[in-house]
């Protein structure tokens, strides 16, 4: 799993510019499309950990805390987004770039995430059945 997104995650840089020049991204909007690409690229290790977490996590039967993870996630993704695209709370204002930094960010928390629930409000136990 790992090794396919880094093989993703280097290919789809080398991709970029063919990408962009397939689809016809204007000149003004090129740079930011690209870097936003790049950064995307770099989270995508993150996700496919995430992803493979998240199956074991359904295949133990605990499709519940699979799916609070995920709310968790997006949750911090759409309060943190905002701050970092505007520079609000004396953050320097990054747009595109900020934004998608987030969405990395964001791949990273989802990951340390199920580690810190079964902390503090699970059981601690993740193969335990949520069934009677």
């Amino acid at each position: 799993m790992l090794i396919s997104s880094v093989i993703t995650l280097i290919l789809g840089i080398l991709i970029i510019p063919y990408a962009l020049e397939f689809m016809r991204v204007p000149p003004s909007a090129y740079s930011y499309v690209r870097e936003y690409l790049i950064i995307l690229y770099i989270g995508i290790p993150f996700s496919f950990l995430f992803a493979a977490s998240l199956s074991v996590i359904k295949a133990f039967g605990r499709t519940k805390l699979a799916m609070k993870l995920s709310i968790l996630a997006i949750v911090i993704n759409m309060i943190l987004d905002p701050v970092m695209i505007f520079g609000l709370f004396s953050l320097p204002r990054l747009g595109v770039r900020g934004c998608c930094s987030i969405n990395c960010y964001s791949g990273c928390n989802r990951l340390y995430n199920l580690p810190l629930y079964c902390l503090l409000w699970g059981d601690g136990d993740i193969g335990k059945s949520s069934g009677p």
